[in-house]
C-alpha cells in the first residue's frame, strides 16, 4: 500500500494526560476551503494499548471511481522526550457512527502499519463522523511500557484509481519528426529539456510518441524500440540529469497501480505540530529564524508566520500553506507522517503536487 504527500492538508495532533483511560476536551479543527479534518484522541487504555479516536471531516465523497479518505498516524508521548512512531494492530473498529447521513466507514492499513486509511464505505457525500477503536503497538526498539499518552495525527488525501496512462508528449517534441532522428543522439537536442517518450518502435527516428503505462511491470530506459528514453541536458550547467539507461524494477511506484495522494498543501500548523513533536535538537534543523530576523524570511516577502517563543512553536495563520522550506524539510515532514515524495511516473498519472502511499 503507498501513501501520497500533497497539497493543503489538515493536522490534527493532540495529547492525552498521563492516565490510562480520560476523555480528553480538544478541539482541533483546522478549516482549507470547504473541508477539514479534526482528529482527536479522546480515550487511551496504555494497559490495553488501545486508543479511542474521534474522526471527522465535511465534502467527503465516494463515488464509482475515487474516494476521498483520512490517513491516520499515531505517536506516543514519553516523559521528557519527543513523540516515537507507534505502529496500529490491524483495522479500527467502529466505537460510534456519529455521522449525520449514517455513512459507514471503511477502513485500509499498510503493510508496514504506520497507519491507516479511513473513507466512506459506500458511494455518497456529505461529513464524515466516527468514533474509532485503534490498537496499537511501540516501533523501533521503544519500550511500551514508557508510553504515557498518545496522540493522534490525520492528513486529507484522494484516492486515484487503478488506470493506464501516458507518459510524456503526445506530439512531435518539435513539430518536426525528421530533427528528432538518432543522429543526434548525444549532441545538443532540437527539442524540450526532460521530455519523456517512446523510442519508436519501428526504429526510423527516435521519437516514437508519448510512454504508455498499462502495469507496474518493470520499463526498460534507452534507445531500443519501444523502451522509454528522455532527452539529455548534461551540455546545460547545473542541470541535474539522469544516465538514461537501466530498468524501472517492478517496485518501482509507476502509477498505474492505485494509490493515495495528498489533497492539500503541508498548511503552517501542521508544520508547526511536526516542530512541536521533535526534540528541540531536531525542531532547530527543520525550523529557520523568525521572519524579519537577521537571515530569516521577510513576512512580506515569503507570507511566512512561524514563530517560537519560550521553546513553543506558533503561527499566525495555522491554515496557510506553509513557506520557505527546503526539500530536505518537506522530506522530514513526510517521513515522520508515514508519507514519501511521489514518483515521476506517479505524479503524472494522480497530477499531484508533492508525495503518496500505495494502498
Amino acid at each position: 500500500m503507498a501513501r501520497t504527500l500533497l497539497v493543503g492538508i489538515l493536522l490534527g495532533l493532540v495529547g492525552l494526560p498521563m492516565a490510562h483511560a480520560q476523555e480528553v476536551p480538544a478541539d482541533n479543527r483546522y478549516r482549507t476551503g470547504d473541508t477539514y479534518l479534526q482528529v482527536e484522541t479522546v480515550q487511551t487504555d496504555l494497559d490495553g494499548r488501545t486508543a479511542t479516536l474521534d474522526v471527522r471531516w465535511d465534502a467527503s465523497w465516494h463515488d464509482a471511481e475515487n474516494w476521498d479518505a483520512a490517513w491516520i498516524v499515531l505517536k506516543g508521548r514519553r516523559p521528557g522526550g519527543p513523540l516515537v512512531p507507534l505502529r496500529v494492530r490491524g483495522a479500527p473498529a467502529m466505537a460510534d457512527n456519529r455521522s449525520p447521513d449514517g455513512a459507514e466507514a471503511a477502513f485500509d492499513v499498510p503493510d508496514d502499519r504506520v497507519g491507516f486509511f479511513a473513507y466512506r464505505a459506500g458511494q455518497g457525500e456529505g461529513t464524515n463522523h466516527w468514533r474509532l477503536r485503534v490498537s496499537w503497538a511501540a516501533a523501533n526498539g521503544v519500550d511500551a511500557g514508557s508510553i504515557e499518552g498518545v496522540a493522534a495525527l490525520g492528513v486529507e488525501m484522494v484516492r486515484v484509481p487503478t488506470g493506464e496512462f501516458e507518459l510524456g508528449t503526445t506530439r512531435s517534441l518539435t513539430g518536426r519528426r525528421e530533427s528528432t532522428s538518432r543522429d543526434w543522439l548525444g549532441g545538443t537536442p532540437p527539442a524540450p529539456l526532460s521530455a519523456l517518450f517512446r523510442v519508436d518502435p519501428d526504429g526510423e527516428d527516435l521519437y516514437g510518441g508519448s510512454y504508455p503505462v498499462t502495469s507496474e511491470a518493470p520499463i526498460s530506459i534507452g534507445t531500443d524500440a519501444g523502451d522509454l528514453y528522455y532527452i539529455d541536458a548534461e551540455f546545460l550547467e547545473d542541470f541535474s540529469s539522469g544516465d538514461q539507461q537501466g530498468t524501472l524494477s517492478a517496485a518501482f511506484p509507476k502509477g498505474y497501480q492505485g494509490f493515495y495522494q495528498m489533497k492539500y498543501e503541508v498548511t503552517e500548523q501542521q508544520y508547526v505540530d511536526f516542530l512541536s513533536g521533535l526534540s528541540p535538537e531536531q525542531a532547530r534543523q527543520r525550523w529557520t529564524t523568525d521572519p524579519g530576523e537577521a537571515g530569516g524570511p521577510p513576512p512580506s516577502r515569503y507570507r511566512h508566520t512561524i514563530t517560537r517563543s519560550d521553546g513553543h512553536y506558533r503561527t499566525e495563520r495555522p491554515h496557510r500553506a506553509a513557506s520557505y522550506l527546503s526539500w530536505q524539510d518537506a522530506l522530514a515532514w513526510a517521513d515522520w507522517m508515514g508519507l514519501r515524495p511521489m514518483t515521476g511516473p506517479t505524479l503524472r498519472a494522480g497530477k499531484g503536487r508533492i508525495c503518496m502511499k500505495k494502498r
